[in-house]
């Protein structure tokens, strides 16, 4: 079985290449699918005080005589998202083309500590996109998600 649904070849994002250098890019390459994939058409994408810090350069991202830079750029911030799935592997099952979904905001990486502990993950995701791809072991149905009154 082949990639279901399609999307178009590029897509709008705003993409961090230094301290204080993000830019809208009108024109960035969508992600690939791959077999275990689901990508989504963003439609909503939060702001934490983390993407606030790393956008005013904090050391804790990039890096100063103390500690090694964590981020590498060029990258796409945000991991606080939900949108349409509107292309999914061959191998993933249980969603369907057009269902809302989000994800697991931080994904272990399997090699830290806190990681191999499952006290924390590790991994951030990235939507400040039109689209973005993960995993289908992070992806939730929003029909499943409690709702607060």
């Amino acid at each position: 079985m082949a990639v279901r649904g399609s999307i178009p070849k590029t897509m709008k994002a705003l993409v961090a290449y230094g301290k204080g250098d993000y830019r809208l890019e009108l024109a960035y390459p969508t992600p690939e699918c791959g077999p275990d994939d689901i990508i989504i058409k963003t439609e909503a994408c939060g702001i934490c005080a983390g993407d606030l810090k790393c956008s005013h350069g904090a050391a804790m991202f990039w890096g100063d005589d103390v500690q090694p830079s964590w981020v590498k750029p060029p990258f796409i911030p945000g991991h606080e998202f939900y949108g349409t799935i509107v292309q999914m592997g061959e191998n993933v099952e249980g969603y369907e083309l057009g269902e809302k979904i989000t994800a697991d905001q931080i994904v272990p990486c399997g090699n830290a500590v806190f990681a191999r502990t499952d006290i924390i993950g590790c991994v951030s995701r990235t939507t400040c996109t039109d689209s973005c791809t993960i995993p289908t072991a992070v992806w939730r149905n929003t029909s499943d998600t409690e709702r607060l009154p």
